[in-house]
């Protein structure tokens, strides 16, 4: 009962269309709030969740109208998958860098321009795609992502790579096509696992 008494409508869905995605979570631990219309994740939104099911592991947002997430979302501790991809997302939210168990995190399709050095805290992030923004500047605190396997940067307005990005050991596959890049770092000759790399449509003069 006290689950229902915090139930509200979000965007489009309705209190008993939420009420039925809380049941489902509560029973597969991921929540589906994908193409529903939200601007905005109201006050009371991760309270709300965490009285249905306090360990999610799972929360889908693709396809709305956000443009940032409550500093409350890291309270969703359990959370390894976070998808975000075709918002209105502006500015890498930080609140994302403070999930301790994230593992995939999918921001396609946005606006951000900039990769903030808090990426670098990430450490259980195994894929990241940041395909389709605006990104010119990484910070070279992504280099310190141990785990990630997969990197997507496709489509953006990347002139230049941070120098260490070689030391993504356990990197499988990286997308650096549609960007600006005229040369690449001679760390990239360093990958142990890298098994595709697309740097198509760039200005590249050589490879290393």
């Amino acid at each position: 009962e006290a689950a229902k008494a915090s139930l509200m409508p979000i965007g489009q869905l309705s209190m008993e269309q939420v009420e039925e995605r809380l049941m489902e979570a509560r029973r597969t631990y991921k929540l589906t709030l994908g193409y529903a219309g939200i601007t905005a994740l109201p006050p009371g939104f991760v309270d709300m969740v965490k009285k249905f099911n306090p360990h999610i592991t799972e929360l889908e947002l693709s396809s709305n109208n956000l443009s940032e997430l409550p500093e409350d979302v890291e309270e969703l501790r359990y959370l390894r998958t976070l998808r975000l991809k075709y918002n209105q997302i502006k500015k890498f939210p930080l609140v994302i860098t403070r999930l301790p168990q994230l593992m995939v995190l999918e921001l396609s399709g946005n606006q951000i321009s900039n990769i903030p050095e808090a990426v670098g805290n990430m450490q259980m992030l195994k894929e990241l795609d940041l395909s389709g923004n605006t990104i010119s500047n990484i910070h070279d605190a992504l280099c310190n992502l141990q785990r990630l396997e997969m990197l997507e940067l496709e489509n953006n307005r990347l002139e230049i790579l941070p120098d260490a990005i070689g030391e993504l050991s356990n990197l499988v596959k990286l997308d650096l096509s549609t960007n600006s890049l005229r040369f690449l770092p001679p760390s990239m000759g360093h990958f142990k696992k890298i098994q595709r790399i697309d740097c198509a449509n760039n200005l590249l003069a050589r490879v290393p």
